[in-house]
Order: structure tokens, then C-alpha cells, then sequence
């Protein structure tokens, strides 16, 4: 199911390189399927460097590259990454959000499309 799809992580703090650590080193996905995004750019070298993952510098960018777009901010950060990424979202994209606290109507509220989201809560 993965084999094909691009994953693209908004957000590449402690739980979002764990999440794309596991993915890798599961074997579900190879690194070149997977990117990310984060605001600090000693994080984007950093997992650039280590993981061998592309990063994006800038949400946009990364939104349009991905079929699922993974959601590792901070609760209170999502209504502005939705809110700029929404004009590049599309149907057949796909996203997942572990924001506690945060629930899909409130983010298809902000969105504003028919993009499918779910809500996962790492452990």
C-alpha cells in the first residue's frame, strides 16, 4: 500500500523523526519516499544528514510533492500550517494529524477541501 505513496511530515521535532525513523526501518516505505518540513533549519540539516530524507523548506513545496501529509506540530500551530497549505491541497491527498487536542472537523474546517484526515496518537 505505501510502496508507491510520497509522505510528506509537516513538522520534524522528537515525535515526527521517531515516526519517520520507524517508517524507514520497518521497510513499509524506502527514504526516498519520505520529506519533511520543519521551521528550524538546524533540524532540516540534521535529519538531511542523518536519515538521508529530502527536506522541504517551506510547506508549500512539500504539500505539493506529497500523497499523505503528516501533521507532527504543535496543537496550537495547526490552524496556520492549515490555513497555508489549504489552496495546495487536494482530494486525492491524504492527511494525518497527531495534534492532540485537535479533531478533523476542526481541521476540514480549516482546510476548507474534501482531503481525507485521520487523527493517530503515537505512544
Amino acid at each position: 500500500m505505501l510502496s508507491q505513496k510520497k509522505i510528506g511530515f509537516i513538522g520534524a521535532g522528537k515525535i515526527g523523526e521517531i515516526l519517520i525513523q520507524g517508517l524507514i526501518h520497518s521497510g513499509s516505505v524506502q527514504k526516498e519516499q519520505i520529506a519533511a518540513f520543519d521551521i528550524r533549519s538546524k533540524v532540516r540539516e540534521q535529519l538531511a544528514s542523518t536519515l538521508g530524507i529530502t527536506m522541504f523548506t517551506n510547506n508549500l513545496d512539500l504539500v505539493t510533492w506529497s500523497d499523505i501529509v503528516v501533521f507532527c506540530v504543535k496543537p496550537y500551530q495547526i490552524q496556520k500550517v492549515c490555513k497555508e497549505i489549504a489552496q495546495d491541497l487536494t482530494q486525492e491527498q491524504f492527511i494525518i494529524s497527531i495534534a492532540a487536542g485537535v479533531t478533523t472537523k476542526q481541521i476540514s474546517h480549516w482546510i476548507g477541501t474534501q482531503t481525507p484526515i485521520v487523527r493517530g496518537m503515537p505512544n
